[in-house]
């Protein structure tokens, strides 16, 4: 799917902007499943950044931290829990939100903390239910939740803030001065 024309400067990807929040909106960081029962997952296509983290410790399986930020898209899922390692990824970008299907206690707790610090902004179906988090029908129970990612914009946009560019891009036709063409 190519990414929208126009300004090469959305500090995420260096590329342009088709989101209705544009380049004042702040960041959506949503927990979606990589479980094989949560195919097909929605949106990450046109996530800015994807995220892989181990879940439970076990090497199979994983979820992905989808980061959202100059493209448009609302519905984002299935959600699933935060993890100790989410916050620290999300630091640098600023002061995103974190849409997430709730936590055990000790990771709910580092969340907290580092919202007060103002590294997040948390948003989670038990804190806020509609219209921010809906199930789908005929899914399993815990891959049927999803977010809606401009209902989060507009409920918590006032506490968030804008991403910070997070790479150097090179403009169009520039390339790093070691390069040399790749034989294949």
């Amino acid at each position: 799917e190519p990414w929208p024309e126009g300004c090469r400067c959305a500090p995420l990807t260096g590329l342009g902007y088709d989101s209705p929040f544009g380049a004042g909106g702040p960041a959506v960081a949503v927990k979606v499943s990589n479980a094989s029962q949560a195919d097909p997952q929605t949106g990450l296509n046109r996530a800015d950044l994807i995220y892989e983290e181990p879940s439970h410790g076990i090497d199979s399986v994983s979820r992905f931290l989808g980061v959202f930020h100059s493209r448009d898209v609302d519905t984002v899922g299935p959600v699933r829990s935060a993890r100790t390692s989410d916050p620290p990824l999300l630091a640098p970008m600023g002061r995103p939100i974190l849409a997430y299907a709730g936590a055990n206690k000790g990771v709910h707790w580092i969340i907290d903390i580092r919202e007060r610090d103002g590294w997040l902004v948390q948003a989670h179906e038990n804190k806020d239910g509609e219209p921010e988090f809906f199930r789908l029908d005929g899914r399993r129970d815990e891959h049927s939740l999803f977010a809606r990612r401009n209902s989060l914009v507009q409920s918590y946009g006032g506490s968030a803030a804008p991403p910070n560019q997070q790479f150097s891009f090179l403009d169009e036709g520039q390339q790093n001065a070691g390069a040399k063409p790749a034989g294949r």
